[in-house]
């Protein structure tokens, strides 16, 4: 890496104190990650650093960070791309920032590829149709979004049943690796009928047949929020129909139903259904 000849130096906010000009910037590292460069020249302890950047022998220096040691590694980077840096060290003196010289400008060039395994990649969950199911992903390196097909590719596994599937970003292009997320896949949601009998203080619920799913919950309340609210199970996709009992006459209930699908010990649930106001 080569030095340019040319270092700033910034005016202090307070004349009658001068820190050091950083120097020895120099790169440690340069992998598929990060960028990690070194540098010296502290007065005291209490000195940090200030960080600057640019792309191309011709674009604005912008501050990417600071830090208090003598190295930073920078992770928002396009890959196969000159950057410039320089730096400078920073000290609070009665309230005022105080500023030494820039450092000489060092050059480097970011890597061929970078991983796909550091993104972040966010993934919606999904409601069981019956179909493999492939929802859209969105994937950020940093603060950039990458493209689809250009950028990575994606790929699905146990995504058409009910329960937790996969998907596994894979890099293309400038990006290698690779990263896999989970999305669930829940049962339907419910719809709900319910007629109170009065003579028998109850009420007779119907619920709409789902074949995917293990059974479905009515849950009951005697107030709309809920509170200590009881539930009645009906076990089985086919048992779409069911009685509560030992309510009181001359009140007012709340109902409300959502499918249930059991994988091993765990039941997953449905979007609960409209609520029904019935009085007996």
């Amino acid at each position: 890496m080569k030095f340019s000849k040319s270092a700033a130096v910034s005016k202090s906010a307070d004349s009658s104190i001068s820190l050091p000009r950083v120097s020895g910037l120099s790169v440690n590292s340069v992998n598929n990650t990060d960028i990690q460069i070194s540098f010296s020249g502290r007065s005291t302890n209490k000195c940090g650093y200030e960080i600057y950047r640019k792309t191309g022998a011709k674009g604005k220096y912008s501050a990417v960070g600071t830090t208090a040691k003598g190295k930073f590694t920078d992770v928002f980077f396009k890959a196969n791309t000159d950057y410039y840096y320089k730096v400078r060290c920073y000290e609070t003196v009665s309230g005022k920032m105080v500023y030494g010289g820039y450092s000489a400008e060092i050059k480097v060039r970011s890597a061929t590829k970078r991983s796909v395994g550091k993104a972040s990649v966010k993934v919606s969950d999904q409601v069981w149709t019956g179909k493999a199911l492939k929802p859209a992903v969105t994937v950020k390196d940093g603060n950039v979004t990458l493209k689809k097909d250009r950028d990575y590719t994606v790929s699905y596994s146990a995504n058409k049943g009910i329960g937790t599937a996969k998907v596994t970003v894979t890099g293309k292009g400038s990006y290698t690796g690779k990263i896999t997320k989970t999305f669930k896949i829940n049962p339907q949601g419910q719809s709900i009928s319910a007629k109170g009998d009065k003579s028998g203080k109850k009420i007779a619920v119907t619920l709409a047949k789902h074949s995917s799913n293990s059974g479905y919950q009515v849950s009951y309340a005697d107030n709309s929020g809920f509170k200590n609210s009881k539930s009645l199970w009906l076990s089985g996709n086919s048992k779409n129909k069911g009685t509560i009992k030992g309510l009181k006459s001359k009140k007012t209930y709340y109902v409300k139903a959502r499918d249930y699908k059991t994988i091993g010990k765990t039941k997953v649930y449905g979007k609960w259904s409209a609520v029904k106001k019935v009085s007996i």
